[in-house]
C-alpha cells in the first residue's frame, strides 16, 4: 500500500522562510499602525494583537524552515528503487522504494515538472537496474522519511543527481 505520509519534501523549507519574511513585514506594519493610531488619540489593541499574532507567525514558520533545513543537512544518503514511473497532467511522478535500517521499507512519491522528463528516467533506470539516489531523513526516529534526489535543469534530467556513483 502506498503512504504519501513517508514522503519528504525540502520545498517546505523555502516556502516557510518565505512565509516568515512576509509575517515580519506585517508585524511591523501592525507597529507603525499602533503608533500610528496611538499618536491619533486612539487605543491600538487592535494594532497590538494584530502585530504578536504576525510575529508568532513569523516564528513558527522560521522554525519550520530551520528543522527542514537541518533535516536535510543531517539527512542520511541512501538509494532508492523506482517502482513507478508516470507523467500525468504536465507533471512526472515517481514512487520509489527505500529501505530503512530498524524500521523497514518505505514507499515515497517524488514529483518533476515536465512530462518528458519521464521518458528520460525510464531510459536511465533501463540501464541502471532502477536504482537512483535518495536521503533518508529523520532515520532514527518512530516516522522516517525519504527523498530522491533526481533533479532537472531546464526541463532536462540531471544525470550527475540520479548516478549511484557520484
Amino acid at each position: 500500500m502506498f503512504s504519501r505520509s513517508h514522503s519528504f519534501e525540502p520545498r517546505i523549507g523555502k516556502v516557510q522562510k518565505v512565509f516568515g519574511i512576509c509575517y515580519v513585514i506585517l508585524a511591523l506594519t501592525g507597529i507603525a499602525l499602533a503608533f500610528y493610531a496611538q499618536s491619533q488619540g486612539a487605543e491600538p489593541y487592535l494594532q497590538y494583537f494584530m502585530t504578536v499574532l504576525f510575529i508568532v507567525m513569523a516564528i513558527k514558520s522560521f522554525y519550520i524552515s530551520r528543522r527542514v533545513n537541518n533535516l536535510i543537512k543531517n539527512g542520511k544518503p541512501t538509494f532508492a528503487t523506482i517502482i513507478e514511473i508516470s507523467p500525468v497532467r504536465g507533471i512526472t511522478i515517481i514512487k520509489a522504494n527505500i529501505e530503512v535500517e530498524n524500521y523497514g521499507t518505505i514507499t515515497i512519491e517524488h514529483r518533476l515538472a515536465g512530462m518528458q522528463v519521464a521518458e528520460e528516467i525510464q531510459n536511465w533506470c533501463e540501464n541502471h537496474e532502477y536504482k537512483v539516489k535518495a536521503l533518508v531523513v529523520g532515520a532514527n526516529t518512530k516516522h522516517p522519511r525519504g527523498m530522491l534526489t533526481m533533479r532537472t535543469i531546464r526541463g532536462k534530467l540531471d544525470q550527475n543527481s540520479v548516478a549511484l556513483n557520484s
